[in-house]
């Protein structure tokens, strides 16, 4: 009968594979600046990259919650766009929501954002700061693609 070497191997108590794997997905998911902002949530832009695939969704997330997941609601799906469409349209700084050329509002930047719902001053920006922030995050995402 054969015998069997046993091994001593240290095991790493830290190590966990379940946040090893959720850094490789995290790594293709990217998040803009909140745009605006409730009581209790943030509101803000997603994109995942993904197989080729660009994917545009808007969402809130409540900062309340430890993991970023359990506090995070898909308000919309935007878009779906192969990621070399995206970069074609980022290098021509296009607004990949609207297909149009991206008109920035000089008034709008991060010292003003996140736009409060309850002001109604700052509510007629929210459109400008919306723009401002998918611009942001599209010319991050490029040095990505």
């Amino acid at each position: 009968m054969a015998s069997i070497d046993f091994i001593d191997l240290e095991i790493d108590e830290n190590l966990n594979v379940e946040d090893e794997l959720d850094m490789d997905i995290k790594t293709n998911i990217f998040y803009s600046y909140p745009f605006k902002e409730d009581n209790e949530y943030e509101y803000q832009y997603r994109i995942t990259l993904e197989n080729g695939i660009c994917i545009l969704d808007e969402i809130k997330c409540n900062d309340e919650c430890e993991i970023i997941e359990e506090g995070l609601i898909i308000i919309n799906n935007i878009k779906k766009i192969p990621t070399d469409d995206l970069k074609k349209k980022i290098k021509n700084n296009i607004d990949i929501r609207t297909n149009e050329p991206f008109v920035i509002d000089k008034s709008i930047s991060l010292n003003n954002l996140p736009i409060n719902i309850y002001k109604k001053n700052e509510l007629k920006n929210l459109e400008s700061a919306k723009t401002f922030c998918i611009k942001e995050l599209l010319d991050e995402i490029l040095n990505e693609l």
